[in-house]
């Protein structure tokens, strides 16, 4: 493995260290913005009752990692009330 190192070029590595640092960047700051998402549940709420003109309730707002893809998950959801459903 070493012996194939030597044979790329100065940019080609700094290219290859770069991409890395950048993937690890996203997985770092990915996982800890997902940590706060519960925390946005009443929001996420409000936005969509605007948006939709009725009133939304979510009972469980989570996210977390399939593999390196990102998971938002909500959970026992209602629309325009539950007197209606």
């Amino acid at each position: 493995m070493l012996t194939v190192y030597r044979f790329f070029s100065p940019p080609i590595k700094l290219f290859g260290l770069g991409l890395l640092l950048l993937v690890m960047l996203y997985c770092a700051a990915s996982r800890l913005a997902l940590q706060k998402v519960p925390a946005y549940k009443s929001e996420v709420e409000t936005l969509l009752s605007e948006q939709l003109g009725m009133p939304v309730t979510i009972g469980v707002l989570d996210s977390h990692w399939v593999g390196f893809d990102p998971v938002l998950e909500a959970r026992e959801v209602t629309i325009n009330g539950a007197e209606n459903a």
